[in-house]
């Protein structure tokens, strides 16, 4: 059992969505804020392009009862505020991890096991994440978003936090479109669009 991990993935186990979260997991679903959701009944996945999307998600999840304390390295990347967090962990283990698609865990976590997946033939490679359990074999059952398709994998281009562009040497920010940040590949010249910061979680 694996869940889909493109760009930026927040991963929840499902037993603390039905054990902490405000409502339960009927609750959790009606709150999912887009369309980059799936689960395998072990780990829930909400999937975004945008690293401050992440941030607001988290803190909406934290708010509803679910335990995230980030390394605050980690958490400044994005948000130059101090943590919203209360450091007084209830639980020794936190619910949810947050992974990249190209780096896997962006912190410290002993519950999933990160899965590379090759689609087909001449496919795409995919990043996955799987319910890590002791003794247990895992077979790669994929579960994706409704309506994801492998030729949208083909098309998907992800650098990473456009904060790090000038790191990174993949793209430069051009303009702001509506909802749309427009960007613009170095290498091909190709413009390449993604959210705007304030576009799903609009202030």
């Amino acid at each position: 059992m694996t869940v889909l991990c493109e760009a930026m993935s927040v991963v929840i186990k499902c037993d603390s969505i039905e054990a902490y979260y405000e409502g339960g997991w009927r609750r959790f679903l009606t709150d999912v804020p887009n369309g980059q959701f799936c689960t395998d009944n072990e780990l829930a996945r909400v999937g975004f392009m945008v690293g401050e999307h992440v941030i607001k998600y988290l803190e909406i999840l934290h708010v509803k009862g679910l335990q995230f304390c980030p390394p605050p390295a980690w958490w400044h990347l994005w948000n130059s505020n101090p943590l919203p967090f209360d450091r007084n962990l209830v639980r020794k283990v936190d619910d949810i991890v947050v992974v990249d698609q190209h780096k896997g865990p962006t912190s410290p976590c002993d519950w999933v096991q990160r899965e590379s997946i090759q689609l087909g033939i001449d496919g795409p490679i995919i990043s996955g994440c799987s319910l890590l359990v002791e003794g247990r074999e895992n077979a790669i059952n994929l579960s994706v978003p409704e309506g994801w398709t492998i030729e949208q994998a083909k098309g998907m281009n992800y650098y990473g936090d456009e904060r790090q562009e000038d790191k990174t040497g993949g793209i430069e920010f051009l303009k702001t479109q509506g909802k749309l940040d427009v960007y613009r590949e170095l290498e091909s010249g190709k413009q390449v669009f993604r959210p705007s910061a304030d576009s799903l979680f609009p202030d």
